[in-house]
């Protein structure tokens, strides 16, 4: 039996970013072609933050791997999730399409690439089954996915026109109705939505997307090594905390700042909080809330910065807690 031949599409690569989304859906890639029942092809979509176009083709390679690439999406709307430049990826990613011809093109996202690569698979390939992972809440909320509001960052319980016109006021209502009514038109193609969690599939059920075209696959990781327990002193306490990704305003980390120096007034010497990420793409006011934060907390809370993947496990070796502080849902 010949393997089954399979495109995952992502809005990056995990080398070049890091985020939980790039480094989930490499590793199934990886860990699919890996059993030889799938013969499966990596598309990370970069822009000029991660890559310099080069031209002559939106296609490039990265690492010595033939069955990962990227592709130049430098053209992006991100308000509707739509790509601008068709006439620039269009051609090229049709003769992919039309030379690779995969019996599954799996989305783990539209970022970058634009809701109308959904319809351009289908046109091209019309008996490929069509799967979108729905990793966040991109579709239904304009501000990144988060379903917060801009103000107060409460979290957001339904989208609809006229709570995300209080968040986006130079924004008119209609703009709002006509984004939803774009991204569900091309997502009436997917064959299946993948949710990681029952809680992320009820939102998008409430958003407009049929029960039953949604199924809950929990995300995985692939085996390793299991972290021992860090040895203590007789009458110990364990108290190292540690915090593991990206920093960002909606996940929490200035919360966590904030908790560890309460904390320390309560009782001071007692813990340690080490931060492991970090801040890629952030604005210059959170940037400066961030230093100010790890100013007052200087002595019992350490900042390491970005870290790679393979070097988690060592990293933990320390620690015997670990936090997320996540603001969002």
């Amino acid at each position: 039996m010949k393997p089954l031949k399979v495109l995952h599409l992502c809005h990056n690569h995990p080398s070049l970013h890091p985020g939980g989304t790039e480094i989930f859906a490499l590793d199934l890639h990886r860990q699919l072609n890996g059993g030889g029942e799938v013969d499966g092809l990596f598309i990370g979509c970069v822009d000029q933050n991660h890559r310099r176009q080069r031209p002559g083709t939106v296609f490039q390679g990265i690492g010595a791997s033939s069955n990962e690439m990227l592709m130049w999406t430098g053209h992006f709307d991100n308000f509707y999730l739509s790509q601008i430049d068709l006439h620039g990826i269009v051609p090229e990613l049709t003769d992919l399409l039309g030379n690779l011809k995969p019996d599954i093109v799996h989305f783990h996202h539209i970022l970058l690439m634009g809701a109308e690569i959904l319809f351009l698979v289908r046109r091209v390939l019309p008996k490929a089954k069509i799967v979108m992972s729905l990793h966040d809440y991109y579709s239904i909320c304009a501000h990144d996915g988060q379903m917060v509001t801009t103000g107060d960052r409460r979290p957001c319980h339904q989208a609809s026109p006229d709570a995300c016109h209080r968040c986006f006021p130079q924004l008119e209502p209609e703009q709002f109705v006509l984004r939803e009514r774009h991204l569900k038109t091309h997502f009436s193609v997917v064959d299946r939505f993948l949710s990681p969690r029952n809680f992320l599939r009820r939102r998008y059920i409430s958003w407009g997307i049929a029960a039953d075209r949604i199924e809950v696959l929990r995300n995985a990781r692939p085996e390793s090594n299991v972290v021992p327990h860090r040895p203590l002193k007789k009458g110990g306490l364990r108290g190292n905390f540690a915090y593991f990704g990206n920093l960002s305003p909606n996940k929490g980390v200035l919360v966590l700042l904030e908790a560890a120096r309460l904390l320390n007034q309560r009782h001071p010497g007692a813990f340690r909080v080490d931060i492991h990420g970090g801040a890629p793409f952030q604005s210059d006011a959170f940037k400066a809330d961030l230093n100010a934060a790890l100013a007052r907390v200087d002595g019992y809370v350490g900042w390491h910065g970005a870290y790679r993947a393979e070097e988690m496990a060592d990293l933990m070796r320390n620690t015997d807690w670990m936090v997320t502080p996540s603001i969002w849902w």
